[in-house]
């Protein structure tokens, strides 16, 4: 896949797939708890919210198949988590620098 990377020839189920495997070893979780259901104090919780949003900003599948994907109840629910992550990374008042600076480097790592 790291050659498709170079070339840019990544088909979406492929980006998808990246972008979640590089999620967890940038932020030092295994796959598999993606999938799990986590409580939302859970450090894993907060992390998928990063690794939902590079999903929807990066690629063209649906809040659905991101709730499959990462363990969410429904689509709603990650529609809540990334209106959370992008409150946190706007510029208003309430902007987080902190997520502001893990998302950035989270985006880079990923050099999509």
């Amino acid at each position: 896949m790291e050659n498709a990377i170079k070339q840019g020839i990544m088909t979406q189920p492929e980006k998808v797939e990246y972008i979640m495997n590089k999620g967890c070893e940038y932020f030092g979780f295994k796959r598999d708890i993606l999938n799990e259901s986590v409580g939302t104090r859970d450090n894993i919780h907060k992390m998928k919210r990063y690794i939902a949003l590079a999903i929807i900003n990066k690629t063209e599948i649906t809040m659905g198949e991101i709730a499959s994907l990462l363990g969410y109840f429904s689509k709603d629910n990650v529609s809540v988590a990334i209106k959370k992550i992008k409150e946190e990374l706007s510029d208003e008042f309430y902007g987080i620098n902190k997520t502001k600076e893990i998302y950035n480097e989270f985006i880079s790592y990923l050099n999509l």
